[in-house]
């Protein structure tokens, strides 16, 4: 995706589009509030509004070209909500003032699914949880549970009904105080999640379960993806931008919608 001006009226379409589709929340932009002593993070936040009309830009490009009716589907509108995280991980790598400092992709892990809604649920929260809290440690976990129990709960109810990879993106704004510049940056973790019916798992050949009052549910195969990226921002360069004051008023009121407050 290209990092040139989009179209102001293009813009404002995407987002109202957006704001009538109501698609899942796959961006979840943390915003850390501390007690003691803060750090300026607003370039930051500023980029992430530029990123907002970007991602809203180019989701309703690629993906809203289809019927009213095609529109409101499930699978229409996690085509959408997957795609918007894709791209908060693509703009982390590839923003010009972002510099990436530090990433770790997870070797993609298969676990299977027995049609049990409850088990079902205990591996996506299995799967969350520990890379989630592992890769934000300055947040306690207990503060990240709700975005853990939305993910969890939103994987569980598309179960059988989705096609393709299911993704969130997490962002954290974090500064390094071992810098002696004392840089700040945005570390986003990314988890994809694709289904496949009918693929057997280790020694267990039945693609069957049989679930309580004799009803059977076909097994699937999970495949988790996991991936974090950190960039730093490059002072200089970002002040060096001439960005549009319009595209960041209409990107700010996107990235709220998916600001979560976190205390650290």
């Amino acid at each position: 995706m290209e990092n040139r001006p989009l179209n102001t009226m293009g813009v404002e379409d995407a987002i109202r589009l957006s704001i009538k589709d109501d698609d899942p929340q796959t961006v979840f932009c943390l915003n850390p509030i501390s007690t003691g002593c803060s750090h300026d993070v607003n370039d930051i936040w500023t980029t992430q509004y530029s990123w907002a009309t970007k991602i809203e830009h180019t989701v309703q490009s690629k993906l809203g070209k289809i019927n009213a009716k095609e529109r409101h589907t499930l699978q229409a509108s996690w085509d959408r909500a997957s795609y918007r995280a894709k791209l908060v991980d693509f703009l982390t790598r590839t923003t010009p003032w972002f510099t990436v400092n530090a990433s770790h992709q997870a070797d993609p892990e298969s676990r299977e699914l027995t049609g049990d809604y409850y088990h079902s649920k205990q591996i996506y929260r299995e799967a969350i949880g520990g890379y989630l809290y592992a890769k934000i440690p300055e947040v306690p976990a207990d503060r990240l549970q709700a975005i853990e129990k939305y993910m969890v709960e939103m994987l569980a109810l598309g179960q059988g009904k989705l096609d393709d990879v299911q993704r969130f993106a997490v962002t954290f704004p974090f500064v390094d105080k071992a810098d002696p510049l004392v840089q700040t940056g945005l570390r986003t973790i990314t988890l994809g999640f694709e289904r496949k019916k009918g693929t057997d798992v280790g020694e267990n050949k039945d693609r069957n379960v049989r679930q309580e009052g004799g009803a059977k549910q076909e097994k699937a195969v999970l495949t988790i993806y996991r991936c974090v990226y950190e960039s730093k921002i490059n002072k200089k360069l970002f002040d060096s931008q001439e960005l549009n004051q319009k595209v960041l008023d209409q990107g700010k009121p996107v990235v709220q919608r998916w600001i979560r407050d976190v205390l650290v």
